[in-house]
């Protein structure tokens, strides 16, 4: 479920202001404190990247 969460996320963040952005920041930080899975990392990574290209 977090998965398919953060990929929903990853999604989204081209439509999303600077505010939301940062709350998604903070809950990337929480899921990682949470779950060091490889595919949550991935994952993680790939919201990172696509706020990285906005």
């Amino acid at each position: 479920v977090r998965v398919n969460a953060l990929l929903c996320l990853g999604d989204l963040v081209s439509s999303l202001d600077k505010h939301a952005a940062l709350d998604i920041l903070q809950t990337l930080q929480r899921c990682t404190a949470v779950d060091r899975s490889v595919p949550t990392l991935m994952c993680t990574l790939g919201v990172a990247n696509s706020m990285y290209k906005q």
